[in-house]
């Protein structure tokens, strides 16, 4: 069977005065695939999918993309629970008090499921599970659960009328789950319901990437170079000023490869590729329909311009001058999984980039990875693993220093809604 590969969603979950408490993490469409019970979503295959994607997600982008400050309920099933590579994958990036497992439909109260969740539970995470179960099941969840929720579509008069009550005696909070028109959401608040989850509450929606725009000063600027007949280098150093044009430069090269099968070797030769007429075309189009830089946009094509140029700056001492330009484009594209809110190895597949750039993205490794890393820790002030990349680079105390100070000194920089603000000169 072909490996899934969901396109993440997140559905909001609100409480009984109408407040945003969380997102329930999900596949954005559908499994072709229908589960026994009728559920939304395949409670096998697909809930240790989505729970990768999540990892992968969460790895590369930060929580705060994904979740801003709410809880993420998060799927999981008896299988995933055992799986720890996965699991602690993406719990490693989420605080625990932020964080509630949200158990499948079809998952058991087996002793390794109960006693991997008391162990998670010790650890701070929250725990949803079922209780629209038989009732030995509900009841052998109730010491681990934080929240339990209902399918409305199973309860009937009876159901309500037996199972509801003996729900409220606990400290549980009680989600209503597909609650879809508003006549359903006043009945399950009627009922005692706290939190409501379904379409008419929000509809799942898929995690979309960045409306990044460009910089028009700095696409106007290269357009002026050339028709001023600039050279490719001096477009090149141009073009890099604004992290977002660049981003769409290569993009366009991956898309159209003007029928040449070669790759990319560096800025420079995707602008050789595409050549000087038509990149004027391509770049009068961009001024005509795409906007400028967003305040969003803005902020994350400032940190990625600054941690592109301190990633060429501490490699003068290692590489040349076309070298120079990758590592920019590897620090710079460092952040394309907070613009895209793909996993980075499935990001840098829509743009064209050198084998090198894509090696440090994907894994850290390669001739750019180590140096990376290095910005990386000194960006998150991790002084322990400075120290060590330092020493696998062979960086004297004084070019490690001279780094410190230049990480220091361009975080610095007030930002501005031009990335040229911090990089130029």
């Amino acid at each position: 069977m072909q490996d899934l590969d969901p396109r993440l969603g997140r559905e909001p979950i609100i409480n009984s005065q109408g407040q945003l408490i969380g997102f329930n993490l999900c596949c954005a469409e559908p499994s072709p695939v229908a589960s026994r019970d009728g559920d939304r979503f395949a409670p096998d295959a697909q809930t240790r999918a989505v729970l990768g994607q999540v990892a992968s997600l969460l790895k590369d982008a930060g929580r705060d993309p994904v979740l801003g400050p709410h809880k993420g309920f998060i799927p999981v099933d008896a299988r995933s629970l055992q799986d720890t590579d996965v699991l602690d994958q993406a719990l490693q990036r989420l605080s625990p008090q932020a964080t509630v497992l949200s158990l499948a439909a079809d998952c058991k109260p087996q002793t390794q499921t109960v006693e991997r969740l008391v162990q998670l539970r010790e650890r701070g995470f929250g725990v949803a599970a079922r209780a629209d179960q038989s009732a030995q099941e509900r009841a052998a969840w109730l010491d681990v659960a934080t929240h339990l929720k209902v399918d409305i579509r199973r309860l009937d008069a009876q159901s309500e009328a037996v199972l509801l009550p003996t729900l409220h005696y606990g400290s549980q909070m009680l989600i209503a789950e597909s609650v879809d028109t508003a006549e359903a959401a006043r009945h399950c608040l009627d009922l005692g319901f706290q939190a409501l989850q379904g379409s008419q509450v929000g509809r799942v929606e898929a995690l979309a990437q960045v409306r990044i725009g460009i910089d028009h000063d700095c696409a106007r600027a290269v357009l002026a170079r050339l028709s001023a007949g600039a050279g490719i280098h001096e477009l090149d150093a141009l073009i890099r000023t604004d992290v977002a044009l660049c981003w769409r430069l290569l993009r366009y090269v991956r898309t159209a490869n003007f029928g040449m099968h070669v790759p990319v070797r560096s800025l420079w030769h995707a602008i050789e590729m595409v050549g000087r007429s038509r990149l004027e075309r391509w770049m009068r189009l961009l001024l005509d329909s795409v906007e400028d830089l967003s305040p969003i946009a803005a902020r994350l094509a400032h940190g990625a311009a600054l941690r592109g140029k301190a990633l060429e700056l501490m490699g003068r001492d290692y590489f040349d001058d076309r070298e120079q330009g990758n590592l920019f484009l590897t620090g710079a594209f460092a952040t394309l999984p907070a613009v895209t809110l793909r996993p980075m190895a499935e990001a840098v597949q829509a743009i064209a980039l050198p084998g090198p750039v894509v090696d440090a993205l994907v894994e850290g490794s390669g001739p750019y990875g180590t140096l990376l890393n290095l910005v990386q820790a000194l960006e998150q002030d991790r002084p322990q693993e400075v120290e060590a990349l330092g020493e696998s680079l062979s960086m004297s105390p004084v070019v490690l220093a001279r780094a410190r100070r230049l990480m220091a000194g361009l975080q610095a920089c007030p930002q501005s809604s031009s990335v040229t603000a911090g990089v130029r000169g």
